[in-house]
């Protein structure tokens, strides 16, 4: 990727000293052509000396500019391919940090879930724990009844017996009466 973006920008810089390298060429020419017809005519004035030397210190001026522009895009050159560095380490660390929180929010969809079973689970043993509890108390509730009852019964039969034992004993001692009397 930065080697992509190297070329383009070493493309781009190309182009710019092309077009420059055409413009100083152009002009280059016409200096030359000046110089040739001053030269066919033998006759060098100081105004075609003064002519010449405005246009190389024209020329020299141009090359200077030329060359402070080749410095200039190589500087915006560097900076552009140290943001792209930075941008494709951003896009790296963004697409690290998606992964990461998608890695996290599946855990979390996961942990949910288990939370969730474990209160199913739970639920389920509450409602367990309360039907065995209604069924303890419905045994308990039968086992005192029975109790009760089989109490009672012992104190009826005690009482009935009681009540026998009286009878019998008022018998014998009516027996023993009769028999005692002649």
């Amino acid at each position: 990727m930065e080697r992509n973006a190297e070329h383009q920008y070493a493309h781009v810089l190309g182009l710019y000293c092309r077009r420059d390298a055409r413009y100083l060429g152009s002009v280059a020419q016409s200096v030359k052509t000046k110089i040739k017809a001053t030269q066919g005519s033998h006759d060098v004035t100081q105004e075609t000396e003064l002519q010449t030397a405005a246009s190389l210190a024209k020329i020299e001026q141009q090359v200077v500019s030329i060359c402070d522009r080749i410095d200039e895009l190589k500087a915006m050159v560097e900076n552009v391919g140290r943001l792209d560095v930075t941008v494709a380490k951003l896009v790296v660390g963004c697409d690290n940090t998606a992964k990461s929180v998608d890695e996290l929010w599946h855990k979390t969809r996961r942990m949910d879930e288990d939370v969730n079973g474990a209160l199913r689970e739970a639920h389920a043993l509450k409602d367990q724990i309360k039907g065995a509890a209604w069924i303890g108390g419905l045994i308990f509730g039968f086992i005192q009844v029975a109790l009760l009852a089989t109490l009672g019964w012992a104190a009826l039969q005690l009482i009935d017996s009681s009540t026998q034992i009286q009878l019998i004993k008022q018998r014998i001692d009516s027996a023993e009466q009769h028999k005692g009397k002649p």
